[in-house]
């Protein structure tokens, strides 16, 4: 009968039992079995050691989420830019995640590393930011 995991060796053996259950044809425990492994993960796990764009990949990996998914959550303008890490997430996509898909927002808050400039970097103003008899130029980096 599954019960509450309260240490490292009863999550093994939750973990292990989990398995098991899902190898055979009657797995009436399995869900259970889930959703006490995944408590105990999230009272262990330190929100700066998660990385939030891996966390939402996994997600809708594990729950059959696609990009439209995400999209109707965050913009469908901002889906390909977050997943590919062009951009952070805000405080509105943090709240819309933990609020409809149940992520904690502790989790989606930690700092991760993003792609450096890409495609808003290729356009910057000048040095000067102006030529003599022109409005404000932009020069096209290479």
């Amino acid at each position: 009968m599954p019960k509450p995991i309260h240490s490292e060796e009863e999550y093994q053996f939750a973990k292990t039992e989990l398995a098991r259950l899902l190898d055979t044809e009657s797995n009436s425990d399995a869900e259970t079995w889930a959703i006490l492994i995944d408590v105990y993960e999230r009272s262990k796990l330190k929100p700066n050691a998660v990385d939030p764009v891996e966390y939402i990949k996994a997600e809708m990996d594990l729950n059959g989420r696609s990009k439209a998914d995400l999209a109707a959550l965050i913009g469908p303008t901002r889906v390909s830019d977050i997943l590919e890490r062009r951009r952070k997430l805000s405080i509105s996509m943090i709240r819309a995640l933990s609020e409809k898909w149940g992520i904690p927002a502790s989790l989606l808050i930690a700092d991760y590393p993003v792609a450096s400039a890409g495609r808003a970097g290729r356009y910057n103003l000048s040095k000067r930011g102006r030529v003599p008899g022109a409005g404000t130029v932009r020069n096209k980096v290479a």
